[in-house]
């Protein structure tokens, strides 16, 4: 199997605009958890002072993946983002793959209002050669008892790298990787709105 894991951002107009694509997104993550056993993550997420939605998804496979996008609850939801007016540029799509760095506790599934942060790290020098960086972040996260800290690799861009973290308060973040603060291309600090962050049973990468 080759599980992906896939975070996204999309820029809307207005805050109407992010609560009309939050009614669209809503029954998506539901038939995501109740239907999809392929789909091991699925959540629509806002951040503070931001119009985007926010998504963060992972497919067991490539298969899990394609059935997914051909559900008639994720056509209603392109054809929205199709609509002339609703986008405000152009959307940022992270497709990932994870690496040896991945930590899930399992009462992640439990966890009503957990604490989400996705950055995006930029290595010049390509990312492979630096996941060493994020060795100590990740038993550091592990030790503090993070829900979720994964390390992921972009499939389409050999310099980029992702981390998703997930605690159950605030007070459980520290900050990006501090060996590699200088890479830091964006961070995002984010609500779940509708969905999941891991099922019960389902084996996953995180």
């Amino acid at each position: 199997m080759s599980r992906s894991f896939v975070f996204a951002r999309l820029p809307l107009h207005t805050a109407e605009a992010q609560q009309d694509l939050l009614r669209v997104v809503k029954p998506v993550t539901e038939f995501a958890f109740t239907g999809e056993p392929g789909v091991t993550k699925y959540a629509a997420l806002t951040a503070q002072g931001d119009h985007a939605l926010y998504m963060l998804e992972e497919y067991v496979d490539q298969a899990a993946s394609d059935s997914h996008i051909a559900t008639e609850g994720v056509q209603n939801f392109v054809k929205w983002l199709g609509t002339p007016g609703h986008v405000n540029g152009t959307p940022r799509v992270w497709f990932t793959v994870p690496t040896e760095y991945v930590h899930l506790s399992a009462p992640l599934a439990d966890v009503k209002e957990p604490y989400v942060v996705v950055t995006e790290y930029n290595f010049p020098g390509g990312a492979s050669a630096s996941l060493k960086l994020f060795e100590a972040p990740f038993a550091s996260a592990k030790e503090r008892g993070a829900l979720l800290y994964g390390v992921y690799t972009e499939k389409s861009n050999a310099n980029v790298v992702l981390t998703a973290e997930v605690y159950s308060s605030a007070s459980g973040y520290v900050g990006p990787a501090a060996a590699a603060q200088g890479e830091v291309a964006s961070t995002a600090v984010v609500e779940v709105k509708y969905g999941f962050l891991h099922k019960r049973g389902a084996k996953s990468s995180l």
